[in-house]
């Protein structure tokens, strides 16, 4: 199948990625479910991780203030 976002032929193209800047085919699939699930862990421990430490920052400025 030609792709025309690369201008290439691709066997079992799956979709172009904007994200990446790739075609997202057979060759590459596997590569990119990690770097799916990469980006959604990383988000996900931000999400838990930033307002914990916020609140231990604040706890740690208010001990500091007394």
């Amino acid at each position: 199948m030609y792709d025309n976002e690369s201008e290439t032929l691709i066997d079992k193209i799956d979709h172009f990625c904007p994200w990446t800047g790739t075609t997202i085919a057979g060759n590459n699939y596997r590569e990119f479910q990690i770097f799916v699930i990469t980006v959604f862990t990383h988000v996900g421990v931000t999400m838990i991780v930033a307002p914990v430490s916020y609140t231990h920052l604040r706890a740690h400025e208010t001990e500091a203030d007394l």
